[in-house]
């Protein structure tokens, strides 16, 4: 068995540092694992967590996922923020998509895809994320119906992976 030098056990340590910071920033069904089906609902209904207090945005993506994990299904979505607790940035999240033949620029796209700016070059150069159009000089913009079938593939092989 080979040994490694030090340096490269601090630079596996670092890496494995960063992936576990990740992994606890994401959101996860596992943090509300102790919660019942009750508890999900009235958290959901008021936007306070098990403690009482405001869901954070990281403690808001968990209850998604504990809602899914226990209802099979994503949560109601619903414009009257007095019954769901709901900020002005979590409605904004929950707008629907505009009409097919919107044209997109670059921040209605992260805002719509949840993808930072940089990803998305990145996921246009290994051809996973639709080409924007020229509209200008100095102006792209993506269809909308190229990114709601973006959206819809995503959604699509998130599903397959958990049956």
């Amino acid at each position: 068995m080979a040994r490694i030098t030090v340096e490269e056990a601090e630079a596996r340590a670092d890496q494995w540092k960063a992936e576990r910071e990740y992994q606890d920033r994401m959101p996860s069904a596992e943090y509300f694992r102790d919660a019942s089906a009750h508890d999900l609902v009235r958290m959901w209904k008021t936007g306070k967590g098990t403690d009482g207090k405001k869901l954070t945005e990281r403690e808001f993506g968990c209850l998604v996922e504990a809602w899914c994990k226990v209802f099979g299904d994503l949560p109601p979505c619903n414009d009257d923020e007095t019954t769901t607790g709901a900020s002005t940035a979590d409605t904004k999240m929950l707008e629907p998509l505009p009409a097919d033949d919107t044209m997109l620029r670059m921040t209605d796209v992260e805002r719509l895809t949840g993808i930072t700016k940089s990803t998305i070059k990145r996921m246009m150069a290994d051809g996973r994320f639709p080409r924007p159009m020229r509209l200008g000089v100095r102006a792209i913009g993506w269809p909308a119906s190229d990114v709601r079938a973006f959206i819809k593939t995503l959604d699509e092989q998130r599903r397959r992976t958990r049956q």
